[in-house]
């Protein structure tokens, strides 16, 4: 790829068994100037050289994980395995997002948030606090968690302009 946006840097941290490396941008895009340092990735897959998705702070991405479009990862939220972030997607924060999970569209996750197992996360809603999403969860369309469980082959959606309010629930099949 001729055109790339960032590079590793030597700054490496020892994290979970992996090595993972400091990015530097190399061109402006988005809200990201050229020379501006990044969080941390394991190896190049884990972050898109297209898009204006970006790694900030002291996140991390590593395993398998990949993020790409124009998500964002910020403060010491950490993707790992084989998780996903695409789209507008915005996690920051403890956020820990792990196994398979996906989280796409403009959702935002933040706190101490968990996503983990094959739960997707997709639409515009909110997670935050300390909800964890987890098992075979999906959420699509708008909504706000700010703590519970929601596990195992729940699916919330919401394709109107209202909200879901969930707040202080345990969901998990019987």
């Amino acid at each position: 790829m001729a055109d790339k946006k960032y590079k590793l840097t030597s700054e490496k941290l020892e994290w979970e068994g992996h090595v993972l490396y400091r990015i530097k941008a190399l061109k402006d895009f988005a809200d990201i100037k050229a020379g501006d340092l990044g969080g941390y990735i394991e190896r190049e897959f884990n972050l898109s050289q297209t898009g204006s998705c970006w790694v900030y702070n002291d996140a991390k991405v590593d395993g398998m994980a990949i993020v790409f479009d124009n998500a964002r990862i910020k403060d010491h939220a950490i993707i790992s395995g084989y998780a996903v972030v695409c789209e507008d997607a915005l996690v920051y924060g403890n956020v820990i997002t792990y196994d398979n999970a996906t989280i796409l569209g403009k959702t935002k996750i933040s706190g101490q948030a968990i996503i983990h197992g094959d739960a997707v996360v997709s639409g515009y809603g909110s997670i935050c606090g300390d909800a964890e999403i987890c098992e075979k969860a999906v959420l699509d369309g708008g909504f706000v968690i700010s703590s519970g469980i929601i596990s195992t082959n729940i699916s919330v959606e919401n394709n109107n302009d209202n909200v879901n309010n969930i707040q202080n629930i345990k969901f998990k099949e019987i």
